[in-house]
C-alpha cells in the first residue's frame, strides 16, 4: 500500500461511484462536480453520475463536461433522484453529494482507505462542516468523535450526519433497498440510519462535506424548516421502532427528539427576526405561529429565559 493506504501502483484500481441529484441548479452543480473532480488518487476510478430531477436546461451538457454519466427522471423527490443513480452506476464503492454542497479537500481517500483494511465495515463516515451561504463555518466539524466498534446508530440518532460525508459499499446500500420513495425528505437520515443499524460504519476524523445551511428570511425558507420538522419527526420514530436492542434509553431518547423541535422552533425565530428587519410582518407572524405549532414548550421556554425571543414575539404579535 502507498502513503494513503490505498493499493500500491499497477495493482487494480478502486471504483467510486458518486451519485449527484440536481435539480433546476446548474450554477451550484458546477461547484459541486468541481469539488468532487478535485478529489482523487491515482488508484482510484471516479464514476460521477448526475440524475436530473429537474428542467433539462443545460444539466446534460454540464455532466457531460465533468466527464459525468447523465440520466433524467420525472419522479419528483430526491429518494427518487438518488435510486435512479444507484440503479446505474457501476463502482464497487458509493458515496452521494447534493448539487448546493460540496466536498472538501482530502474527501474520499482516507475513507477508501479505511474500507480496504477494515472487510468487516460496510462503510465510513467523515466530519460534516456546516456554512452560512457564503461558506462561513457556522460551527466545529462534526462529530467530534463515533464509536470504534463501528456501531453508531445511537450517535448518529441523536444528531443527524449528512449524506456527503458517507462512503458506502454499493452492495450494502443496494441490500437496503437504496433510499425510502415514501420519504420526500429526511431520506438521506434515514438510510443512514438504517445502514447503522444493520452495518459496522467507520469514523474518519477529518472535514468531509461542506454543508452549506439557506439564507434566513424567506417564506420558502420557513416552508422548508416547517416540514422538514414534521418528516425529520417521522424518521426519528420510525426508526426508534426499528432499532430494537440497539435503541438508546428512554430519557436519551427524549432529550433527543426535544432537540430536533429546538432546532426547528429556533430557526423560525431566526426567520421571523429576519422578516421584522425586512418588514415583513405577515411572514413574521406566520413564522412564529408555526414555531408554536412544533413546540409550545419550546416557545414558552424561550420567552421565560431569552430576551431575544420575548423581543422578537413582542414585535411581531403586536398590533
Amino acid at each position: 500500500m502507498n502513503q494513503d493506504g490505498m493499493n500500491a501502483p499497477g495493482a487494480s484500481h478502486v471504483s467510486v461511484s458518486v451519485i449527484v441529484p440536481t435539480k433546476d441548479r446548474p450554477a451550484l452543480l458546477r461547484e459541486a462536480l468541481s469539488s468532487i473532480r478535485a478529489v482523487g488518487a491515482p488508484q482510484v476510478d471516479v464514476e460521477i453520475v448526475v440524475v436530473n430531477n429537474g428542467a433539462e436546461d443545460g444539466i446534460e451538457e454540464l455532466a457531460h463536461e465533468f466527464g459525468a454519466r447523465y440520466t433524467r427522471i420525472l419522479t419528483p423527490g430526491p429518494s427518487a433522484a438518488r435510486n435512479a443513480g444507484l440503479q446505474i452506476c457501476a463502482g464497487e464503492y458509493v458515496a452521494f453529494l447534493d448539487d448546493d454542497d460540496l466536498w472538501a479537500p482530502g474527501h474520499l481517500i482516507d475513507h477508501l482507505a479505511f474500507l480496504d483494511r477494515h472487510a468487516g465495515f460496510d462503510a465510513a463516515v467523515g466530519q460534516v462542516v456546516r456554512t452560512d451561504p457564503a461558506g462561513n463555518p457556522l460551527e466545529a466539524p462534526y462529530p467530534e468523535t463515533l464509536p470504534v466498534s463501528g456501531k453508531i446508530f445511537a450517535r448518529i440518532l441523536m444528531k443527524w450526519l449528512q449524506i456527503g460525508a458517507l462512503v458506502a459499499r454499493t452492495s450494502a446500500i443496494r441490500r437496503l433497498g437504496g433510499f425510502d420513495e415514501t420519504l420526500v425528505a429526511g431520506e438521506d437520515w434515514d438510510l443512514l440510519l438504517r445502514l447503522a443499524l444493520s452495518s459496522k460504519i467507520g469514523f474518519i476524523p477529518k472535514p468531509s462535506v461542506i454543508f452549506r445551511s439557506r439564507e434566513p428570511g424567506s417564506d420558502e425558507e420557513d416552508s422548508i424548516t416547517r416540514f422538514r420538522a414534521a418528516i425529520n419527526s417521522r424518521v426519528f420514530l420510525m426508526n426508534v421502532h426499528r432499532a430494537g436492542s440497539q435503541r438508546p434509553p428512554i430519557l436519551q431518547l427524549a432529550r433527543g427528539y426535544l432537540r430536533y423541535l429546538g432546532i426547528y422552533v429556533a430557526s423560525l425565530v431566526t426567520n421571523t427576526e429576519a422578516h421584522l428587519r425586512q418588514g415583513r410582518r405577515a411572514s413574521a407572524r406566520r413564522a412564529l405561529i408555526w414555531a408554536f405549532q412544533i413546540s409550545p414548550l419550546h416557545m414558552m421556554y424561550g420567552f421565560v429565559v431569552r430576551s431575544r425571543w420575548r423581543r422578537v414575539m413582542f414585535q411581531a404579535l403586536r398590533p
